[in-house]
């Protein structure tokens, strides 16, 4: 079959196969084929390559052989020209950057400000102390064991805010004393005005007992004021003697809708067992 196929395909009408048609005849058996089908891939792809290398032409040669567009040079000047006025201009921004910062610091003052807040974080988080050693209000408290990360229920936000907040920012512009002095004022002091001094408005205050632990003081309680000649007259309570506190303390609650809780009847009865 192959024979019969290949001679109609390349013998000529006369039945005579040339020499011609013989090469094309051998080189379309399979048996050709499949022997020389590497070296034909191999062929074809060089043949491909030369020509794909020959249809490639350099910068050089297209600007050489075909010319440059107008539009190509005219958007390449302008960008050259951008370009230039940017470097320019980056003096004068540097001089605009470098006399906003001078002016900043000159009239912010933000070192100053920067301490005042470090200042004030240290005071309130060091400072603002509750879970005192001492029976406060019967006696001085100078050692509190817990600050503003220790609150861990309602009942130490109260004691917090009370005896550690609240004393810190409103002192009534009384200097503090040291500790033995402060310990021998509050012997000075009865019981009532002990509680007076946290619970002025505590119901059955008369009741107390009014003498105090020391028949007589060895002096008077020293509550002198704040230099005003150096710190000026304050309208309010001075804060780390530098701050003015001009208002007050408010507190705001914010409460949830009340809903029943899914799964009450089910669980609740079995609570505490």
């Amino acid at each position: 079959d192959d024979i019969e196929s290949l001679t109609n395909r390349f013998m000529s009408k006369s039945g005579v196969l040339n020499f011609a048609d013989f090469l094309r005849a051998y080189c379309s058996t399979g048996s050709y084929e499949r022997k020389n089908f590497a070296k034909m891939i191999r062929s074809i792809g060089d043949h491909a390559h030369r020509v794909a290398s020959s249809s490639q032409k350099s910068p050089a040669n297209i600007i050489e052989n075909e010319g440059v567009a107008v539009r190509a040079i005219y958007d390449y000047v302008n960008e050259e020209l951008s370009q230039k006025e940017a470097c320019l201009q980056l003096p004068w921004v540097t001089a605009l950057i470098l006399s906003f910062t001078i002016a900043l610091q000159l009239h912010q003052r933000l070192p100053i400000i920067n301490a005042q807040r470090q200042a004030l974080i240290f005071d309130l988080e060091e400072n603002a102390n509750f879970a005192f050693g001492e029976a406060v209000p019967f006696e001085d408290g100078r050692m509190g064991h817990k600050n503003l990360y220790d609150v861990n229920s309602f009942a130490d936000f109260w004691s917090w805010l009370n005896l550690g907040f609240v004393p810190l920012f409103w002192n009534e512009g009384s200097w503090g004393m040291s500790e033995a002095r402060g310990t021998i004022m509050s012997r000075c002091r009865s019981v009532k005005q002990s509680i007076e001094t946290f619970y002025p408005d505590a119901p059955n205050l008369s009741s107390a007992p009014s003498a105090a632990a020391l028949d007589r003081c060895p002096e008077q309680e020293i509550t002198p004021e704040f230099l005003k000649s150096w710190y000026g007259p304050s309208p309010g309570s001075t804060y780390l003697y530098f701050n003015t506190v001009v208002g007050g303390l408010r507190l705001r609650q914010r409460k949830a809708i009340e809903t029943k809780c899914p799964g009450a009847v089910s669980y609740v009865p079995n609570l505490h067992k």
